[in-house]
């Protein structure tokens, strides 16, 4: 019934003599936290002694989100005011097609932003 609930036995390893008695029952998640358990065999009482470690993992590599937006108005606009036709007075096609990828990604370079999102932000 726990394991439906995502909680889950830490150690199968017997607490006393071939019986486990002594549960450690976990639910964490493993990009947050690291859990060690051990089952020593100490004197103290007639079961052995359950040990349970919790570490909190080291962040890597987070991942930053962002959000791109891409003003089209605006950018046709300014693709209007360049003078295109110049383009028209090209003899290497290669060249033409080169000139002309270059302005549309400039106009839409000068018209996009790059907004990051906090982790707090609801989309």
């Amino acid at each position: 019934m726990l394991s439906t609930h995502g909680i889950l036995a830490g150690h199968t390893i017997p607490t006393r003599e071939t019986n486990c008695l002594d549960h450690v029952m976990l639910k964490t998640s493993k990009i947050k936290f690291s859990a060690k358990i051990a089952v020593l065999n100490t004197t103290t009482t007639d079961h052995y002694t359950v040990l349970l470690v919790l570490s909190k993992q080291k962040k890597y590599n987070t991942i930053k989100k962002s959000k791109i937006t891409t003003n089209y108005e605006e950018a046709l606009k300014q693709l209007k005011n360049k003078n295109l036709a110049l383009l028209l007075h090209c003899n290497d096609p290669e060249k033409l097609i080169d000139d002309l990828i270059y302005k549309l990604n400039e106009s839409l370079k000068d018209n996009t932003t790059v907004t990051p999102i906090s982790k707090k932000t609801v989309l």
